[in-house]
């Protein structure tokens, strides 16, 4: 055999020997990544899952779950499979009907929960899950959320008042509370601010609301950045970093 078939053979045999071992570590350490949401005995710090989809709130004990714990399977330390039909942080049961829901609710509600009594305003102001639509009770219980520090609360107050739901149009008071909303970490809040200014043409401060906002993972902040961008009222640098900043969010 020549050298050359020879050399050609040692070459292929290495480059299947690489790509093996490629295959194996990619396996091995995605295995490693398998969600490992515990049942009831501890928490992991971070999902692993690193979704960015959101927040799933429980009725029973008023705890949040990311999206992705919530629906990932669940295993116990031993690696076993686990029911996924219980709250991970109470163990209550999965209830099975809206109603089951709404009573949970109901419950959170009167024990001062801001998040349950934000859900009930919201159910007031769409008429949804067996509530009339009524925007003066939806506000009512705005209020009571906003003042217990819930920003999505003060963010609701505000379109009520850029929209006049139960009141009457007042876009200084919108700003007013979307300031709050956005102060408390709201960045559906500070994207609106972003917005004003950019209207009034300020865009200096528009950009600097919209990359607060993207660091909180709004989408619709990176968008406006990179028309800024696009329409040179932001620098290279500023969509770069805007970029990154997203991408940190989401990993």
């Amino acid at each position: 055999m020549s050298l050359l078939k020879i050399g050609s053979l040692v070459f292929f045999i290495v480059s299947l020997l690489t790509v093996s071992l490629l295959c194996i570590f990619f396996f091995f350490f995605s295995s490693r990544r398998r969600h490992t949401r515990c049942s009831g005995v501890s928490w992991a710090r971070r999902c692993v899952l690193g979704t960015a989809t959101g927040r799933r709130y429980m009725t029973c004990c008023g705890k949040e779950i990311c999206s992705g714990c919530a629906y990932a399977p669940v295993y116990d330390h031993q690696g076993n499979k686990v029911d996924n039909e219980k709250c991970p942080f109470c163990r209550t049961p999965t209830p099975d009907t809206q109603d089951e829901i709404m009573e949970m609710e109901k419950n959170r509600v009167e024990m001062n929960d801001p998040i349950a009594i934000y859900n009930q305003g919201n159910c007031y102001r769409d008429g949804t899950f067996g509530f009339p639509q009524d925007h003066t009770k939806a506000l009512e219980l705005y209020h009571r959320a906003a003042e217990l520090g819930n920003a999505n609360a003060n963010y609701s107050i505000g379109n009520a008042y850029l929209r006049g739901d139960g009141v009457e149009v007042d876009e200084k008071k919108a700003t007013h509370h979307w300031e709050i909303a956005a102060m408390k970490g709201s960045s559906h809040a500070r994207y609106n601010l972003g917005s004003l200014e950019a209207s009034a043409g300020n865009m200096d401060r528009a950009l600097k609301h919209y990359m607060i906002a993207v660091r909180a993972g709004c989408a619709d902040s990176l968008d406006m950045i990179k028309r800024l961008y696009s329409s040179r009222h932001a620098t290279k640098e500023d969509y770069m970093e805007a970029l990154r900043s997203y991408q940190e969010y989401l990993n």
